[in-house]
């Protein structure tokens, strides 16, 4: 087995500890499974509940009337 070492900036490595504690997983195992999808060349079918599931974290509370969404603005 390899040893990698890699800096990370303090402040991502706080989250991604805490991150990993609400998973009650190590950082390693987290690492390793994310080598492993990485290297897979096995292309698998987008799924889109699971997908939805993966970032069921994330939440945008922003409501936009008729006239905001259709709104055009300019580029600079």
């Amino acid at each position: 087995m390899k040893s990698i070492i890699i800096n990370i900036d303090d402040q991502l490595f706080e989250k991604v500890e805490t991150k990993s504690a609400q998973m009650n997983k190590s950082i390693d195992d987290l690492f390793l499974n994310w080598l492993s999808e990485f290297t897979s060349e096995q292309v698998e079918e987008f799924n889109y509940l699971s997908y939805m599931e993966k970032f069921q974290h994330i939440s945008i509370d922003l409501n936009f009337n008729r006239q905001e969404m259709n709104e055009r603005k300019s580029l600079p």
